[in-house]
């Protein structure tokens, strides 16, 4: 009987060590492991992009599009005020001939002064993104892939 006590003692305690081990595991995993995860554009980044995929002849002779890149990769991806900013400045940086027929930019402009958070600019800036007429932008450059990036920011 004594063999038999001893046994169960011994898979009792095998049993709570397995499971502290798998408890320290979950653990680790949750607080410390590398979980991927997707990476969503920040508001800089799709600005970026769609400041680079622009022809220069779309763009006002003034128009200083080395700063204007600058400042949008340094951007903040919480920073609405400072997006909107960099937005408008873009948006008054382009050709008239470089928008489609009926776009308003004081309408444009209008709703992207009262724009607040991230998502609302992205939202304009999609809308500018439609309104800009094909030729406008570089050969290869596709604007559905920031569109995409933006759709991304505004939920």
């Amino acid at each position: 009987m004594h063999t038999t006590s001893s046994f169960t003692i011994k898979i009792c305690n095998m049993k709570k060590l397995f499971v502290s081990a798998l408890l320290l595991c979950c653990i680790y995993y949750v607080a410390v492991a590398q979980i991927p995860s997707v990476k969503t554009p920040g508001i800089g980044s799709a600005l970026s992009s769609l400041g680079n995929g622009l022809n220069p002849s779309a763009l006002s002779s003034s128009f200083k599009m080395a700063d204007w890149a600058q400042s949008a990769s340094k951007l903040s991806s919480t920073d609405a005020s400072g997006a909107a900013s960099l937005l408008g400045k873009l948006g008054k940086g382009l050709n008239t001939s470089s928008l489609m027929q009926g776009f308003s930019m004081s309408d444009w402009s209008s709703k992207l002064k009262s724009a607040s958070t991230i998502s609302s600019v992205a939202t304009q800036a999609e809308s500018l993104i439609k309104n800009i007429k094909p030729d406008a932008f570089k050969s290869g450059f596709d604007p559905n892939t920031v569109t995409s990036a933006l759709a991304l920011l505004q939920k």
